[in-house]
């Protein structure tokens, strides 16, 4: 039900009808806080990690960040990758809690083992490249830009908009791969509308 309301959807929206949109948000995101709060309270992982996203963006609640981190914090322990990465990244920058680079980088490669085990059982195009940049960056694990091109060539197959110009822009800056394939997938990404790869396109 929270994440419902958070997206907006299933809502009847005809007794709010004559309010101004942002404040017909708003009352979504309280409501969904309060059905996240009582599933949180219950040590449900997922609802956690979701409560956390509406206190790091102050949607429905007052923005915190400590709250935001603890709410994740809850979460990975659990074994949610998810909120193992933004725990990760709050640590990394410091953001909500002391920066702990080490500590970052235990969490990290906690999110990337969680990611691959994920990805081993769904295929997600999503999680595909997602993998592919923490490989291509070396985030939670060594990098391997061979490895991560795979991920991203499965990805792109199934239409990820950002995996095609990933792969495309890697192919490209490095002069190797199938460079024709490459502008087609950068073709592909600029009609799903992605900014960097009109911008890219734009150039070459």
């Amino acid at each position: 039900i929270g994440k419902m309301y958070a997206a907006g959807l299933g809502i009847d929206k005809v007794a709010d009808s004559e309010l101004p949109e942002e404040s017909r948000k708003e009352q979504r995101y309280q409501k969904a806080a309060g059905w996240l709060e009582r599933a949180a309270d219950t040590g449900h992982k997922y609802a956690q990690y979701s409560l956390a996203g509406l206190y790091y963006r102050g949607k429905g609640v007052p923005r915190s960040y400590k709250k935001a981190y603890e709410l994740y914090e809850r979460s990975a322990k659990q074994g949610h990758p998810y909120a193992s990465y933004e725990q990760a990244k709050m640590l990394r920058d410091g953001i909500g809690v002391r920066k702990n680079r080490s500590l970052a980088s235990k969490y990290f490669a906690e999110a990337f083992a969680g990611f691959r085990s994920l990805e081993e059982k769904s295929h997600d195009d999503k999680l595909q490249y997602r993998l592919g940049w923490m490989l291509y960056t070396g985030t939670g694990t060594e990098k391997n830009c061979q490895l991560a091109e795979e991920y991203w060539k499965q990805s792109a197959k199934l239409g990820n908009e950002h995996s095609q110009f990933a792969l495309a822009k890697f192919w490209l800056d490095i002069g190797t791969g199938d460079l024709t394939q490459a502008v087609k997938w950068m073709e592909a990404a600029v009609e799903k509308g992605n900014q960097p790869a009109q911008y890219r396109l734009g150039k070459e």
